[in-house]
């Protein structure tokens, strides 16, 4: 029997072909390994085919409220469709806010806004499914030395604003985003700084937008501010990422949220894990997310939205006392963030007492 051989261009071309098929498929697993790595089926399928399935509601929600993931894939409560056992949504009275009786009249392009407080619990929305010990996050122990210790703030998505009313949502744009320092989420951290300064804190506050001009890259323009920040004062201790959050139902409805009591915006910790990147000591972020949300209980009524852990990173790593602090939503006004993070710094303060 005779063997025909493959001519040599067309050998060239076969191999070329079949080395491309692979390099392709191995960039495409490279890409996608973060999917792989979650260990859920979810995450194998993903991982696969690269399309994210939308998770459904799960059979035990209430149908009122649900869970879905944002820009940023934290979780978010939007009422009106799905929720997450063990968490207590109340509607306020609009009305029953804080009013500025300075605020102008209304514009034409007012949307309407309603008030919710999510209750304070103890138990953290845990997204990704982490397994951790409980006894051990409550018998860490978080020392910080006010006399040689920094706290580090900064602002990732520092252009996120607020509403202009505490009556509806209105604002320069529709994505509630201010490159002014004095009208975004930068006046929030000028607070912080101040009052923590006040209680014998040695704070830094790095003023820099690190979503300009990239918001998609903002993660890691700010962890090269952190890490230029660490260099110049290598005693930063403690890390702060102020941001705030964005609540819409499906009709287009704002939603603010504020404290029990409603003198505040409420605030939530985030808190980065290492389900895709490493971060060997997530936990002790967690213990202190944990320390800080049972004294804003002590202190004030559902000041802090139940902890939530994220399966990103989110730059925590540099730092065992680094956070993602929520202040309020776009719905929100300026005030009523700032006064949560007066109440923000005396949870610190005591929290971190000697």
């Amino acid at each position: 029997m005779k063997i025909r051989r493959i001519s040599r261009p067309l050998s060239f071309l076969l191999n070329g072909t079949v080395f491309s098929v692979f390099a392709f498929a191995a960039v495409l697993s490279c890409q996608r390994l973060p999917y792989l790595l979650e260990g859920t089926p979810a995450g194998l399928f993903a991982f696969l085919t690269g399309f994210v399935p939308v998770a459904a509601p799960s059979a035990d929600s209430d149908p009122s409220v649900y869970e879905i993931p944002d820009e940023e894939e934290f979780f978010v409560l939007l009422p009106d469709e799905g929720a997450i056992p063990g968490i207590t949504i109340r509607e306020q009275d609009i009305e029953k806010t804080p009013v500025n009786e300075s605020e102008p009249p209304l514009p034409d392009n007012a949307e309407p806004v309603k008030a919710l407080t999510i209750s304070s619990s103890l138990k953290p929305k845990n997204n990704p499914g982490l397994s951790f010990d409980e006894d051990k996050l409550w018998s860490r122990t978080h020392a910080f030395d006010r006399g040689k210790d920094a706290v580090l703030i900064v602002h990732t998505h520092g252009s996120e604003s607020y509403s202009l009313s505490s009556r509806a949502f209105v604002a320069e744009n529709r994505d509630a985003r201010s490159l002014d320092p004095q009208k975004n989420v930068v006046a929030v951290g000028d607070v912080l700084e101040k009052e923590l300064t006040e209680r014998g804190f040695r704070v830094i506050h790095n003023r820099t937008l690190c979503d300009e001009p990239g918001f998609r890259t903002a993660y890691k323009t700010a962890l090269g501010v952190i890490e230029q920040e660490m260099k110049k004062d290598p005693s930063i201790a403690m890390v702060l990422d102020l941001h705030r959050d964005s609540l819409e139902a499906s009709d287009g409805t704002r939603y603010k949220l504020i404290s029990g009591d409603g003198k505040s915006s409420q605030i939530m910790f985030v808190v980065g894990s290492d389900a895709l990147l490493s971060h060997p000591d997530w936990e002790s972020n967690l213990s202190f997310a944990l320390h800080l949300e049972k004294k804003a209980m002590e202190l004030y009524e559902d000041l802090a939205r139940p902890v939530t852990i994220s399966k990103n990173r989110y730059n925590e790593h540099v730092t065992p006392l680094s956070l993602i602090v929520e202040c309020g939503t776009e719905a929100n006004t300026l005030a009523e963030a700032k006064a949560a993070a007066v109440r923000l710094a005396r949870v610190l303060d005591e929290t971190l007492s000697p």
